[in-house]
């Protein structure tokens, strides 16, 4: 199974989609909201740290079935 890549989150493109939602009066925090893609790769980043902290490095020279670096949605 090959891992899709995770896009890098774009503070540029956030703040325009924040803008634009504000001045038309739609939700900020819906799926499409302009604080879901900066709620991903919070949560993302949380998750992948928490698994680098329970892994010692003959699990991550190995591999092991906690491997959960895969794309998720919100």
């Amino acid at each position: 199974m090959e891992k899709e890549p995770i896009e890098p989150f774009d503070y540029e493109v956030a703040k325009r989609k924040l803008r634009e939602q504000f001045r038309t009066g739609k939700s900020l925090f819906s799926k499409g909201g302009a604080f879901a893609p900066l709620l991903q790769e919070m949560l993302n980043s949380m998750l992948e740290g928490e698994l680098d902290g329970h892994l010692d490095d003959q699990e991550r020279d190995t591999g092991n079935r906690k491997n959960g670096k895969t794309k998720k949605l919100l």
